[in-house]
């Protein structure tokens, strides 16, 4: 998911760093929207709960990022329009099939689209933890990394056994 940089001048690191500054909060975003419709629809309080606590995390890493984004790099863009695009068309595809849903079959599929979300969203924050410049935003990952993989773990384990 992460857009490769190309600022001229910049090392790789402060590339990498930018770039993902620039494009991780919309990740953020695509998760904060399809939290708020879990906490509307979904049947089982336990994925309800887990859904409020996503989005208000991610809502205040997302601020955070945003924050230092401005902060580091003058907010400069990096990501291109096209890919900003793609995310946002396959996004727009997956809530419009969370929306069309309702009952068990929404909890279950909430916690597969948002399994595959986490998913790309671990493997951003581990190049992150690996390659950041700043020790803040390299902490901030260690910690999104961290409580994806418990949400993760938590909608395992609800897949199997609310069948």
């Amino acid at each position: 998911m992460l857009i490769a940089a190309t600022t001229f001048g910049q090392a790789p690191s402060q590339k990498f760093e930018q770039g993902f500054l620039d494009s991780f909060p919309m990740h953020h975003q695509e998760a904060i929207e399809m939290s708020n419709l879990c906490v509307e629809k979904a049947t089982h309080q336990q994925l309800k709960s887990l859904c409020q606590h996503m989005a208000t995390s991610q809502t205040d890493e997302k601020q955070q990022m945003q924050s230092w984004f401005q902060s580091w790099y003058g907010g400069k863009g990096m990501a291109p329009m096209t890919d900003m695009a793609k995310m946002k068309a396959q996004h727009e595809l997956m809530m419009a099939k969370l929306h069309a849903t309702s009952g068990e079959k929404f909890d279950h599929a909430m916690m597969v689209s948002m399994g595959e979300h986490h998913r790309m969203g671990i493997a951003d924050t581990q190049k992150c933890v690996a390659q950041a410049v700043h020790p803040e935003l390299k902490a901030l990952c260690g910690k999104m990394e961290a409580e994806q993989t418990d949400d993760l773990s938590k909608m395992s384990s609800w897949i199997k056994s609310w069948k």
